[in-house]
């Protein structure tokens, strides 16, 4: 597996070397259009009065400060963004808490939360919904308030855009704002493993098919694939850092973790469909907005 870090460094540093552009705070659009409406915005109550199920929970009034409508007003879909919240901690410190999604090409569409133009998302350090998913999971969107989180009474200092990746063409992605927790090289990584890991598996699928009886290959697919996937995992589990390598290994562990679900669930046909769908797009590209 370390084979892929040496091969994918140097496009890694390729994709990165350009500068990023800055943002200017909410209120106002990023790069592409995305802009942010803070809880202390004027027309934040009027956003979020589609989610009755979070507004009429007793702890939305000290909870809403950790809450900020994404409302995009661009033309090119928003496959990625992080939002910030920089908070009091005690006397002394602050602390920094992240909204984050990455849109993945294995993603399918029920689990989306990328953003299209013309439409809006409720996010915060514990939830990102629209309107359609607050009205078709009520269960789960009456429990987004978690009741043991530590900085409930904590003062939010500031709430702003880090960064937006924009684009509907998976090669040629465009990315807007400071990016002070690096989404770029986040999604980069992400998105390299997604691709890799089903190439690699994939690969693995037909060397250990060739010239093999179909039938006895059947049979041990199976355990030869999940122990393949295991070590992937347990290669990525040290890699712990902020670094390039770092990223991508961890990717590529979660990754194998997702697969290896897929294959102790439902088996060795549905695992070979999605290993074909994440190797269906080209890695991403992303240069900086213009």
């Amino acid at each position: 597996m370390e084979s892929f870090i040496s091969s994918r460094r140097s496009l890694f540093l390729k994709f990165l070397a350009g500068a990023l552009p800055d943002a200017p705070d909410a209120p106002g659009t990023v790069g592409g259009g995305v802009r942010l409406i803070r809880h202390d915005d004027s027309e934040f109550d009027s956003h979020v009065a589609i989610y009755p199920r979070i507004t009429n929970a007793d702890l939305y009034p000290r909870a809403r400060k950790f809450m900020a409508v994404l409302r995009h007003d661009g033309s090119t879909t928003a496959k990625a963004y992080c939002v910030l919240w920089t908070i009091q901690q005690g006397t002394n410190r602050q602390r920094t808490l992240r909204a984050i999604y990455m849109h993945k090409h294995s993603m399918l569409k029920k689990g989306e939360r990328k953003m299209e133009p013309g439409t809006e998302r409720l996010v915060s350090p514990f939830f990102n919904h629209s309107a359609s998913d607050h009205n078709a999971h009520p269960e789960t969107a009456a429990m987004t308030i978690p009741r043991n989180f530590p900085f409930l009474d904590s003062e939010v200092l500031s709430v702003s855009i880090d960064a937006i990746i924009y684009g509907s063409d998976p090669a040629n992605a465009t990315i807007a704002g400071p990016d002070a927790f690096d989404l770029q090289s986040e999604y980069l990584a992400v998105r390299y493993a997604e691709h890799d890991e089903g190439v690699s598996v994939r690969r693995n699928l037909k060397n250990l098919s060739n010239g093999v009886d179909p039938v006895q290959a059947a049979a041990a697919l199976p355990a030869q694939i999940d122990e393949i996937l295991k070590n992937h995992i347990d290669v990525g589990a040290p890699w712990q850092g902020l670094k390039l390598e770092d990223r991508y290994m961890r990717a590529r562990a979660q990754e194998a973790a997702i697969m290896r679900g897929t294959l102790s669930a439902w088996g060795l046909d549905a695992l070979k469909k999605e290993a074909h769908r994440r190797t269906l797009f080209p890695r991403d590209s992303v240069t900086p907005a213009v």
